[in-house]
């Protein structure tokens, strides 16, 4: 008798004498009154005896591929990111995606509660070494105060996308301080969204009425009179507005670039025609916006974490240009990680690779350059400051600043 006649009687015999599976198992009763299979053996017996059947029955053939060793190769690192259908946990995924040789690390996307969870999950959470959100989370952490040394323990590696601030409000609502006791949408509670926005308002001295719903149900609820605004962050175009059909009863408001805001959020201005219907046709927008950023743990050099999370920065830093191909999101296109993120302190070895690679942000260089250099100035009522460390974040501000000069793009 062959073997494929043997295993074909084994597995007549299982159907003709049946062992529980495991929910069958489950679903028998416990104590000296608990049934047996009929062959007499225990169900636990039985059980193993209908693996043995399956494991014969797929058996990998003797030519494929060993499974791989990982023991010396798979170090693991947590990213943690705000939502589990949010943009950041596809660009968490992306970077899981970019590395996947066998002896890379092993990013672990992990789905946080939102910024001010997040940032206190990166200070004392064991397994979260990395996170992405909001630049002003260093900002909001400082006002709950319940982080020492905050600024030392929590740290920056690469800043990532601009995210404008987008206020919706009916067409009699014509000044953000208006909003002052109204009702306005920040979508979830403590997540990126609402977080910013209250910090923005809270500047600014309004003291709206904040509501949690899905960006889609206020809508709807702005629509029917039920709230006064909607309030998102996302770059332009944000989608999350591109399908709206305002009919000419609301519009975006502008957001003043006030004193307390400028050590947090930079000037913005959204290009004309972005939005139409919502904006008055030929004008742009202005308000102010905020960066993502990939923060990190400042472990002690000397720890073996501290080297791991070296060891990320060092490989994201070279290998970016990948995610910025055609398969990853199209938001790592408009990225330059070596860019300074407000307010923060850049993590050790990542800014020894920016020193060593010498990818610091440079001045204008070209007469066109220029010119538009002392436009930005001229508008914005700046001066060129007097160390690396201002002079950085001038440009950047200026970068930003032409950036929404150019021709709106179409809508997502």
């Amino acid at each position: 008798m062959n073997w494929k006649s043997r295993l074909l009687l084994l597995i007549l015999a299982g159907f003709v004498n049946p062992t529980p599976t495991y929910s069958q198992a489950a679903d028998q009763p416990s104590g000296p009154t608990a049934a047996k299979p009929a062959d007499g053996t225990s169900v636990a017996r039985g059980v193993r005896k209908r693996h043995r059947i399956r494991h014969i029955a797929y058996r990998p053939r003797a030519h494929a591929a060993p499974p791989v060793d990982l023991a010396d190769n798979a170090v693991e690192i947590g990213v943690m990111s705000e939502g589990a259908n949010s943009h950041y946990m596809r660009m968490t995924a992306d970077l899981a995606a970019t590395f996947t040789k066998p002896q890379d690390l092993r990013v672990l996307g992990i789905i946080g509660k939102g910024t001010v969870q997040n940032i206190h999950d990166l200070a004392s959470l064991k397994g979260v070494d990395v996170a992405i959100m909001h630049s002003d989370a260093i900002d909001i952490a400082k006002k709950l105060g319940d982080i020492p040394n905050l600024n030392e323990r929590i740290t920056y590696i690469a800043r990532l996308q601009n995210e404008e601030m987008h206020v919706l409000a009916r067409n009699e609502i014509t000044d953000i301080h208006q909003l002052d006791g109204k009702r306005v949408n920040v979508a979830a509670a403590g997540g990126g969204i609402a977080a910013s926005s209250q910090n923005v308002l809270e500047h600014l001295g309004v003291k709206a009425q904040l509501v949690n719903l899905p960006q889609s149900a206020a809508l709807e609820k702005l629509k029917a009179g039920e709230i006064d605004a909607v309030i998102d962050w996302d770059p332009y175009p944000d989608s999350t507005f591109a399908n709206f059909k305002g009919e000419g009863n609301f519009h975006f408001l502008p957001v003043p670039y006030e004193k307390d805001l400028q050590d947090v959020y930079f000037p913005a201005s959204i290009p004309a025609d972005t939005y139409p219907g919502l904006v008055p046709a030929g004008q742009k927008l202005d308000t102010v916006s905020l960066n993502a950023v990939i923060a990190a743990y400042n472990w002690p050099k000397d720890s073996e974490r501290y080297r791991l999370v070296a060891r990320f920065t060092k490989e994201l830093f070279e290998r970016f240009a990948e995610l910025q191909s055609p398969a990853r999101e199209d938001v790592w296109k408009s990225i330059n990680p070596v860019g300074v993120a407000q307010g923060w302190k850049r993590f050790p070895a990542a800014q020894e690779w920016v020193d060593a690679n010498n990818a610091h942000p440079t001045e204008p260089q070209t007469g066109s350059d220029v010119a538009e250099f002392k436009a930005f100035l001229k508008e914005q009522g700046k001066a060129p400051g007097n160390n690396q460390a201002d002079a950085e974040k001038l440009f950047e501000q200026f970068v930003e600043w032409r950036k929404s000069k150019s021709a709106a793009p179409q809508l997502r």
